[in-house]
């Protein structure tokens, strides 16, 4: 099965191209069939774990795994607004002088 990375190059590097190249297009429609032959073949049964065989280290790690996911998004949040106020309130004045 194809990587997700290649998948990825031939969609978003063809795309912008779609319409000046008759290329481009044969590269975007190689994409998406690749793309959605990987959403067919990564969700049948066979690639899910079975329900109930997930032992308590593995639980703990998913769920520590969620939460520090969550806390990076928190973070990253966080330091954006912070940056977009420090340019509205901050540096804007002492940029115009009357600060």
């Amino acid at each position: 099965m194809a990587d997700l990375r290649l998948v990825t190059l031939f969609t978003l590097m063809s795309a912008p191209l779609y319409a000046s190249w008759l290329a481009s297009r044969v590269v975007l429609a190689a994409g998406f069939t690749m793309l959605a032959l990987l959403f067919f073949f990564c969700s049948t049964p066979s690639s899910v774990e079975p329900k109930g065989h997930l032992h308590m280290a593995v639980d703990r790690s998913f769920r520590l795994g969620m939460m520090w996911f969550i806390f990076s998004e928190v973070m990253f949040f966080a330091a954006f607004f912070g940056a977009l106020f420090y340019a509205r309130n901050l540096s804007v004045p002492w940029l115009s002088g009357t600060a």
